[in-house]
């Protein structure tokens, strides 16, 4: 698991439940990759639940990458 995830002794994590699964990533992720993921949306207004997910579904993505 720590290799799948890139941690190295000491690292912190975190843990998400979405539904029935149990999430671990790196706590303090370098969250970089989602610079702009959201410019489709323009300038309107941003609801909390949007960013959340888009966030959610990046970390996803990004995990399954590395």
């Amino acid at each position: 698991m720590r290799e799948a995830v890139g941690l190295q002794p000491g690292d912190r994590v975190e843990f998400t439940l979405e539904d029935d699964r149990v999430l671990l990533r790196r706590a303090g992720a370098d969250l970089s990759f989602l610079d702009g993921m959201l410019g489709h949306l323009g300038h309107e207004a941003v609801s909390i639940e949007d960013v959340n997910e888009a966030i959610q579904t990046a970390t996803r993505e990004n995990v399954r990458g590395s």
